[in-house]
């Protein structure tokens, strides 16, 4: 049975396998075959391992008690110009155990970045395959991120876990996971929570003292309405004082005054009476 695969480029020729699978136990035969929609003189096809020409020619390649030496990508080409030249088919020869046909390689040595830090991941494949085709995965979970290279910068606790990458949608190629482990960075933490510390007593500060501005200018107040309320009274006493005095001075001129008694002699001796006559006479001032 044969497939076909890798035909984003070169779709005018083709490589077809005897095989399902790229992956050839070693010891085992695969038989390969260059097949194009037009017409071409067998002798006239070449083929081609991670881009080196072969001594085979020929539409079919036949390969036999394979090794790992055989693996790789094979192409093959209708002339010696390459101008037609068909995709690459991967060609894998071993036990491959699940993912190890796609694997994920850090930029970092340990699995452990500190907080802060960076670490970008790239899928890698000994088949050839389209930037676009790669997916990546944290958790099980489809990041947004596409293409060979994940990047990720200012790492969090957030960003912790196991990542794979697949090659296409189907997750039929994907790598075993690589995992990542971000490290708490106590420095960081403890002097962001000074900072966050120096934040709250400056706000309690700026509390307090608006608070106690507040009651300053509230006790001035009442101490100044204190202060005219006495002065307002002393002046009414003052005042009531003067009005008292001048009513005092009015009733004193107002008071009856006594001024003369007059002792007047009678010198008539004819009629009979008092010997002498008081007259009383009365001044009101």
């Amino acid at each position: 049975m044969s497939v076909i695969v890798n035909v984003t480029d070169g779709e005018d020729v083709k490589v077809r396998s005897s095989v399902t699978d790229h992956v050839v136990k070693e010891g085992g035969q695969v038989t390969l075959t260059c097949t194009s929609a037009c017409s071409f003189h067998q002798l006239g096809v070449l083929w081609y391992r991670n881009g080196h020409a072969l001594s085979e020619t020929g539409p079919a390649l036949h390969l036999s008690s394979l090794t790992n030496d055989d693996a790789g990508n094979y192409t093959c080409s209708l002339d010696s110009s390459g101008q037609k030249t068909s995709a690459p088919w991967c060609l894998l020869v071993g036990e491959y155990e699940d993912g190890e046909v796609v694997k994920v390689r850090s930029s970092v040595t340990d699995h452990v970045v500190k907080e802060g830090g960076q670490v970008t991941l790239t899928c890698t494949s000994a088949c050839s395959f389209h930037q676009l085709d790669v997916l990546w995965y944290r958790n099980g979970h489809a990041l947004s991120e596409t293409g060979p290279a994940l990047h990720l910068s200012n790492l969090t606790n957030n960003n912790t876990g196991n990542y794979t990458c697949s090659l296409d949608s189907s997750g039929q190629k994907t790598s075993v996971p690589w995992s990542l482990v971000v490290l708490e960075d106590e420095g960081r933490h403890n002097v962001t929570a000074t900072g966050k510390v120096k934040s709250f007593w400056l706000l309690t500060v700026s509390v307090v003292s608006v608070v106690l501005a507040g009651f300053l200018l509230l006790l001035a107040g009442l101490v100044f309405a204190k202060r005219r309320q006495a002065q307002k009274k002393a002046s009414d006493v003052i005042q009531k004082l003067e009005v008292d005095c001048k009513q005092e001075a009015v009733g004193a001129s107002e008071e009856v005054s006594y001024a003369t008694v007059h002792f007047k002699r009678n010198s008539s001796r004819s009629a009979p009476g008092p010997e002498h006559e008081i007259v009383y006479s009365e001044v009101v001032g």
